[in-house]
Formats: C-alpha cells, sequence, structure tokens
C-alpha cells in the first residue's frame, strides 16, 4: 500500500512537470508577438501558474526543504532594491511590470527561464521520491499532493502549519495551532485556525478597502456593536467584493470554496462547530495552504500600493 501511494506521489510531481511545460510553451509562442495573441497567451500563463505553483510549493516544501526558500524567489522576491534582469521575477510578469526600454517579449524571456528554474527543482522532488530507502512506515504523512492519502515527509516537517508568519501575534497563534494538534485537541485546533484565517482575511479587507468611508469599513466592521465582524460575514464581503482583488476569477472561486469549509452553522437547533474534527478532518481543511494564499494576495496588494 505504501509503495503503492509512493508511486502515486511521483506520478502528480511528473504530471506537474508536464503542467510546467505546457506553462512555458505558451511563454515561447509569445516570442512571435502581436498584440491579440500576445494578451491571449499571458492570460492564459497567469490563470495556469497560479494553480501550478500552489499546488507545487507544497510538494517542495515536503520533499526538498532545502530548496524552498530559492523556488520561492523565482515566483517573488522582497529582497531587492530595484528591478532588473536579475531581480525580475514570474510574479512581476503577472502584475504587468516590464524593463524600461525592452520589448515585453524580453520579461517573456526572463520569465521563461524563471519558470525553467523551478522545474528543475521539481524534477529533483522525484529523484528524492527514488532515493528513500528506510522505513516507510515511519516516514509517512500527510500527501501535500493526493488529498487524503499518505506521502513522505521528515519527522520535523510534522507541524501542521510550516509557513512563516511575520506578525508576532500571527506566530504565537501559530505556535499554539501546532501545538494543539501535535496534543490531539482538534477542536482547539480547528477553532484557533478558523481565527487566524479570520483575521488574515480581516487585513487582506482593510488593506484593499481602507476605513476612509462607511462603505469601505461596513465591509469588515459592524457600527452598531462596534466589533469587527466575524469570519462568516467577512467570508461574504470578501465573495462580493473578489473582482476587485489582482487574481484570476476561477482561482479566487476555488479558494473562497477552500474558506467555506470554516463557516459554522446558523440554524438555532445545530451546535456552531459543524462535526468533531480528528486528524484528517483537520489536514483536509487545507489550513497552511489558505494561510499562504492570503499572504500572497497580501503581497500582490502591498505591491500595488504606490511606494
Amino acid at each position: 500500500m505504501d509503495q503503492a501511494r509512493m508511486q502515486d506521489s511521483k506520478q502528480r510531481i511528473i504530471d506537474l512537470i508536464k503542467e510546467c511545460d505546457e506553462l512555458w510553451d505558451i511563454l515561447e509562442r509569445n516570442s512571435v508577438w502581436n498584440a491579440d495573441d500576445y494578451q491571449k497567451n499571458r492570460s492564459m500563463f497567469i490563470a495556469g501558474y497560479t494553480k501550478w505553483y500552489r499546488s507545487t510549493l507544497p510538494i517542495i516544501r515536503d520533499l526538498l526543504p532545502e530548496r524552498v526558500d530559492k523556488f520561492q524567489s523565482l515566483f517573488r522576491t522582497t529582497k531587492r532594491s530595484w528591478i532588473n534582469d536579475y531581480t525580475y521575477t514570474i510574479q512581476d510578469y503577472i502584475h504587468g511590470i516590464y524593463l524600461e526600454n525592452r520589448m515585453k517579449v524580453y520579461t517573456d524571456g526572463i520569465t521563461s527561464n524563471r519558470l525553467k528554474e523551478q522545474k528543475e527543482i521539481l524534477k529533483d522532488a522525484v529523484s528524492r521520491i527514488d532515493g528513500f530507502t528506510f522505513d516507510i512506515q515511519k516516514f509517512v504523512k500527510i500527501n501535500p499532493t493526493i488529498t487524503g492519502q499518505t506521502s513522505f515527509s521528515t519527522p520535523e516537517s510534522g507541524k501542521l502549519l510550516n509557513v512563516e508568519l511575520a506578525d508576532e501575534h500571527y506566530r504565537h497563534l501559530k505556535n499554539e495551532i501546532n501545538l494543539t494538534f501535535k496534543n490531539g485537541l482538534f477542536i482547539s485546533t480547528f477553532i484557533l485556525s478558523r481565527k487566524l484565517i479570520e483575521n488574515l482575511m480581516l487585513d487582506i479587507l482593510k488593506t484593499r478597502f481602507p476605513p476612509i468611508s462607511n462603505e469601505n469599513a461596513n465591509l469588515y466592521f459592524d457600527r452598531k456593536y462596534q466589533i469587527h465582524k466575524d469570519f462568516n460575514l467577512l467570508l461574504d464581503s470578501f465573495e462580493q467584493r473578489k473582482g476587485d482583488f489582482p487574481i484570476d476569477t476561477e482561482e479566487l472561486d476555488q479558494f473562497i470554496q477552500e474558506l467555506s469549509i470554516f463557516k459554522l452553522k446558523e440554524k438555532a437547533n445545530s451546535h456552531s462547530i459543524n462535526d468533531i474534527p480528528d486528524s484528517n478532518k483537520i489536514r483536509s481543511c487545507n489550513i497552511e495552504k489558505i494561510v499562504e494564499g492570503f499572504l500572497e494576495i497580501s503581497q500582490m496588494l502591498k505591491e500595488e500600493s504606490p511606494i
């Protein structure tokens, strides 16, 4: 059984490599440029790459933790003073940032090279699986590539949340989430995770719709009770204004669907928590993936803001 799951994980990586090749082909088609085809290809690349990156990053983190920083830096980076041929990232391309005095196809070429570097890192994940020679039973953890199945990760990566958070309060909350999960306190894990996601969503709404008008503030603040709105109402606001975020609509719809698992029941005769979660239920919530999604949106909004 474990051998079969290992093969499934390997096949998933191979499929992602093929998807990467397809994305690379889209960029290459833009080497013969005309306005109509260029925009069409660019839109196809952005929609496909966003899904590919979100699927691939957990695999790199799980199988190649020493390569995560490099893989992420090819997508985006904050460690630069200016944008040039060497610091240009795939996120720059997605945001429509081009180098001065260069044709658009020039930055397409840079983006293509960044994608090829990410592909080479992903290919190493295949050899990492092939190189496993130790007791699989002791090494099996939750699979980031196949929902509900198992894969291979080190004991150190057994935390529920490994994502880096800049805010000190969020770091403390993350530590408590990991601690409750480790000790099997899964209701606490669910509630604390919901609170973290709720606050990240609130931050996003405040950033995109600053409280400079009643219309904006009403999206996340209850004036009657003078408190911020809870998760369910924040998610409603987020969904209603999804068109105001610089994200592919299909991708954002999928993200909102993942968030809906944290909506609590509102019927008077039902428990507020949907059911009593266990380890598998918590894992299936894709909490780290959701947190990373909000961090990516936050970064996009910051980069959109004028300096």
